[in-house]
């Protein structure tokens, strides 16, 4: 019996020994509150992030900003807030299948939006319809009669009674900025005659580029995307936006973020598990992503990241300085995430009503643009969002796109989902490797002999809308610039354009002409 009570002595003992090694469990500090990753946050005070097992993240961040990668909780000197850009109750009423179907090629487009505020008012759609479905109210409610409250001639729309105004509102809010209410705009549905669209899109695979992205995905294993940008990254004035509730208000559809549908596109196209944090805050930089980049994004180790900056950096500073912040943010994401690709976010196009930088604002957005065409290579990749919007402006106008100067609606929301989309779609094919009409373009030399070449076009073009790409025989862009006379001589050299077969490819609004070029 002696023996028995000294055995077990010694068998508790070496229990508690080992329960005594283990990490005890964290304690919270006093006045900590829950915290969760990539919330938007406010304090009137300072605050400080942990994580689950107690570990402090960073916390030299603004009173307004967003809570780190693996943020469990926080401790702040004053009060603390923390909000979602949209709240799981506001599920959205439109049908986003049928507005995941590309505008560019799909037999019907559905509620496309137009702006229409008064008796007389028109608006053009993107393409010329070949039938009216329906033309309906923001929220699908209230179905309008043609004849009655609006007529059609060709693609161009005009109100003919009040009613289908009667929930327009816009007025100046924030930052000055010229709010259109959702509210405002009117959906039209209608199948489209293309006849006279050009080029297509210039939205196609890209999937060689992101080839581990890809691999994952055909194999249905889990990926990591993380979206770092600003507002239009958040989701900023999308019909479902909750996080700006004085400025616009929250109705049905209540679309999300283009970062959200994304999610939900490539769940459902590739069947495997997508986990999607929007690290994204209104107001922010390049420098500010530059920053905060090792604390907001790599701690999640993503398999893909999309990087959406731009609309702030307009304002002020120059494109290669901008080049070099983003240039400095990959070369962080890369060293802590080795396999990480990513997608460099094209800004949409500035408007220039109340609020924005003015005519100055598309330039300087395209000048950004050209920067990032530059930083392309094997897992880094540009989506064009800003030579999209030169074709879609020009062919229904800016009003009818955007909630505010620098901010899309609904319907702009749904190019970038669309066209991201795409980039992961094999069968999309590269439009900018098809001659199609508008041959305005012609090239001389061709084949060249590693010296000057002559690019004419038929007409006279300003700088702001005639864009030359270069491609290489599997679609890589190689060069990218503007011409802003009708003919131009180029170095082969100067381009890099070493001995092979390439695509010159030159757009003016929705024209779009491709030449095969030889360099010997």
């Amino acid at each position: 019996m002696k023996n028995l009570l000294v055995g077990l002595m010694i068998l508790v003992t070496l229990v508690s020994t080992a329960q005594n090694k283990k990490a005890p469990k964290w304690t919270p500090p006093e006045g900590a509150v829950p915290a969760t990753q990539n919330m938007i946050f406010w304090t009137s005070g300072s605050v400080i992030f942990y994580d689950a097992e107690g570990n402090q993240l960073v916390s030299d961040i603004e009173t307004y900003s967003v809570s780190p990668a693996k943020a469990a909780w926080a401790v702040s000197t004053a009060d603390y807030w923390e909000f979602p850009h949209f709240l799981p109750e506001n599920i959205p009423t439109c049908n986003i299948d049928q507005y995941m179907q590309p505008f560019w090629k799909a037999d019907t487009i559905y509620n496309e939006l137009v702006l229409l505020s008064a008796v007389g008012k028109t608006a053009n759609l993107m393409f010329t319809p070949s039938k009216i479905i329906s033309v309906t109210n923001y929220d699908f409610s209230q179905k309008f009669q043609e004849g009655v409250d609006y007529s059609f001639e060709r693609k161009t729309i005009t109100q003919l009674s009040s009613k289908v105004s009667s929930t327009f509102s816009a007025g100046v809010g924030r930052n000055n900025l010229r709010n259109v209410q959702n509210t405002s705009w009117t959906c039209v549905t209608y199948i489209p005659d293309r006849s006279n669209w050009g080029g297509g899109s210039i939205f196609h695979y890209q999937g060689d580029k992101l080839p581990k992205t890809m691999a994952k995905l055909k194999a249905k294993e889990p990926i990591v995307v993380v979206a770092f940008g600003m507002s239009i990254t958040c989701g900023n004035n999308t019909s479902g936006f909750a996080g700006d509730d004085k400025n616009f208000q929250v109705v049905a559809p209540y679309m999300h973020s283009y970062v959200d549908m994304l999610g939900d596109a490539l769940r459902k196209k590739f069947g495997g598990p997508v986990t999607v944090y929007n690290a994204s805050l209104g107001g922010k930089s390049a420098s500010w992503a530059n920053q905060f980049v090792e604390y907001m994004v790599t701690p999640n180790n993503p398999d893909l990241v999309l990087l959406d900056h731009g609309m702030n950096d307009i304002w002020g500073g120059s494109a290669t300085a901008f080049k070099s912040q983003i240039q400095s943010t990959i070369s962080k994401i890369q060293s802590k995430c080795p396999n990480a690709e990513i997608i460099l976010v094209n800004n949409m196009l500035p408007g220039k009503g109340t609020g924005s930088p003015g005519t100055a604002g598309p330039t300087r957005m395209r000048a950004i643009r050209d920067q990032l065409a530059t930083l392309e290579s094997v897992g880094v990749t540009n989506f064009p969002m800003t030579q999209m919007c030169d074709s879609i402006y020009a062919r229904k106008g800016e009003d009818h796109c955007i909630a505010n100067s620098l901010h899309p609606n609904d319907y702009l929301v749904r190019w970038y989902t669309q066209g991201l989309i795409t980039m992961f779609d094999e069968t999309a094919v590269n439009v900018n490797q098809v001659t199609v009409e508008d041959n305005f373009l012609s090239i001389s030399p061709n084949p060249v002999n590693q010296g000057l070449m002559t690019i004419k076009l038929a007409d006279v073009y300003d700088e702001q809308s005639v864009m030359i790409s270069i491609l290489d025989a599997k679609g890589v862009m190689v060069a990218y610039f503007r011409q802003s006379t009708p003919s131009k001589d180029y170095d082969i050299s100067s381009l890099s354009l070493s001995t092979g077969v390439y695509f010159v490819r030159a757009q003016k609004g929705n024209k779009v002409a491709t030449q095969k070029l030889i360099v010997e």
